[in-house]
């Protein structure tokens, strides 16, 4: 691939790794984490039960998996632009903001795709442009250098503030388990380029692969540096109890460095707006798009609404999925409680746990694998792409990767008193809501797999999708036909045949018709066989 190709591919994947993950997170993790501590398809790899997996991620990431809690973000910082962030805020305005947000960033995504990834790449230049300007000013604040008199704000300030950070740190697991499920929160969003792979072009040699490593690397590498500096800039600017205590990290740091004045309060709430709102249109533009290939290979009821693709080229069935539970959970969030917001944001990312864990294991177990072994080598042995080092590599970062989000699950189980971590005096949801609250969804999965794959076929019912790759359309995007098809077999369709008599004879009667009893079978026989033994919709997209 030429520089120049392979320079703008790159850019735009950048683009798509960059938008998630610089949310609001970064600004609102550092004193939940500090509080705490007080210092793409499984079933291809495991393949033992077909597509247990996949219902299983279906489930969480339909149900948990929404814009949810970038929504509430910004509808909380409008309100406390307008009212300051010590203010006591209506969890029903919140709520209702964040429903009107969601709306109309759905809105905007279902009429102009175009317009609407614009508007995506401006904010985000402009999230990169703050996390730098915050990090050259935690960098200056190491001399000691501010705008105002020290005398203003007396607590200490720069380097004294990174001595002894550890001198109050706490012991209980299950505070250092919501600070890692609050660091998970402010990076979770860099796979997200692996759900729009296909509308990303591969460039002169074809290679998708190759360009999106590159890409991916240049992009994490560089989130984790401006991450890093960011947190720096906070520790060295504010007090470990300014940053538990305070209403919002960034609204002390700017008042420290700048001086106390409305000012900080107002540009502190546009920063974490801006951040919301880029975050809520990235997930909503990459989620979309994995609820559609959800509803495509039949794991919803009513598959044909779910996979429809509008004349915009957007998903338009997953849209109004992904909207409604967006909506549903905002309008579930117990916001009254002192940890509602914290659970309502932290629930998808303690639910990713379980999906890190099995696509952990199946890095690490990749060697000995059948998934992973490369046909087209003559000894068929598992070989990584990504680097020259190989398993070498592989193996350690699947290992910290595997046993890092496995300790958070357990650590997540250990009682604890919210109210204790949190600082707080307020009623609480117990510690138990989230972990059992994610079995149960997962426990959904399990059963609606059963059902779907096992139960059904037992009964008669026979459903399954085929796909045809037709062509490309103009735009160069391929096009797929998608039939999903359905079959009664006995001993469904002799119920069938049983029952539907009786419902035409009812329909009838409403009707004020009247039928023979040979008409009645004849007719119910036809509607059977033609109806459901065997026909097809088409959905192309």
């Amino acid at each position: 691939m030429s520089g120049p190709s392979l320079l703008v591919l790159t850019r735009n994947i950048n683009w798509d790794i960059f938008k998630q993950p610089i949310g609001s997170g970064v600004y609102l993790s550092p004193a939940s984490v500090l509080a705490a501590v007080g210092s793409k398809d499984i079933d291809k790899v495991w393949t033992r039960k077909s597509r247990l997996f996949t219902y299983i991620f279906a489930s969480l990431f339909v149900v948990a998996n929404g814009s949810h809690n970038n929504a509430l973000i910004f509808a909380q910082q409008v309100l406390f632009a307008s009212s300051g962030t010590n203010s006591s805020l209506d969890p029903r305005l919140v709520k209702f903001l964040a429903i009107v947000i969601t709306t109309f960033v759905c809105q905007i995504l279902a009429f102009s795709r175009s317009a609407y990834i614009k508007i995506s790449y401006v904010i985000i230049v402009i999230k990169i442009f703050v996390l730098c300007f915050i990090a050259i000013v935690g960098l200056i604040s190491f001399t000691g250098a501010r705008r105002h008199s020290p005398d203003m704000i007396n607590t200490p300030y720069g380097l004294t503030n990174l001595h002894s950070d550890f001198s109050k740190r706490k012991a209980d697991p299950y505070s250092y388990s919501l600070a890692m499920l609050n660091i998970m929160r402010a990076y979770l969003g860099y796979e997200n380029a692996n759900f729009i792979l296909t509308e990303v072009k591969t460039g002169p040699d074809a290679d998708e692969r190759r360009t999106y490593r590159r890409a991916a690397k240049v992009a994490v590498a560089t989130l984790c540096v401006l991450y890093f500096l960011v947190n720096i800039a906070f520790f060295s600017v504010c007090t470990t109890d300014e940053i538990i205590d305070g209403s919002e990290t960034l609204v002390t740091f700017f008042e420290k460095v700048f001086g106390p004045s409305e000012g900080a309060t107002l540009a502190t709430c546009i920063i974490i707006m801006i951040s919301a709102i880029g975050a809520l249109m990235s997930l909503t533009y990459a989620n979309v798009r994995v609820k559609q290939e959800i509803g495509r290979i039949g794991l919803l009821p009513y598959p044909e609404f779910w996979a429809k693709t509008s004349h915009h080229r957007v998903p338009a069935g997953a849209l109004v999925l992904h909207w409604i539970f967006t909506v549903l959970f905002i309008i579930i969030a117990p916001l009254n409680l002192a940890n509602g917001f914290s659970f309502i944001t932290t629930f998808y990312s303690y639910a990713h746990t379980y999906i890190s864990i099995a696509l952990g294991s199946a890095l690490l177990c990749a060697p000995w694998l059948s998934s992973f072994r490369h046909t087209d080598r003559e000894d068929g042995r598992f070989k990584v792409q990504s680097s020259r080092f190989g398993y070498w590599l592989l193996g350690p970062l699947a290992m910290i990767y595997t046993v890092t989000n496995a300790g958070v699950l357990v650590l997540s189980w250990f009682p604890v008193n919210e109210q204790q971590v949190l600082h707080t005096t307020l009623s609480t949801l117990p510690w138990w809501v989230e972990p059992v609250a994610v079995v149960c969804l997962i426990a959904i999965g399990v059963l609606w797999w059963y059902w779907d794959r096992i139960a059904l076929p037992k009964m008669g019912y026979i459903f399954h999708v085929e796909e045809d790759q037709q062509s490309f359309d103009r735009r160069g995007a391929s096009v797929v036909q998608v039939d999903f098809c359905r079959e009664l077999q006995d001993p469904a369709l002799s119920w069938w045949r049983f029952i539907l008599p009786a419902v035409n004879k009812f329909r009838r009667l409403c009707q004020g018709e009247e039928t023979s009893t040979e008409d009645e079978q004849l007719i119910g026989i036809t509607e059977t066989n033609s109806a459901y033994n065997s026909y097809g919709e088409s959905q192309s997209r």
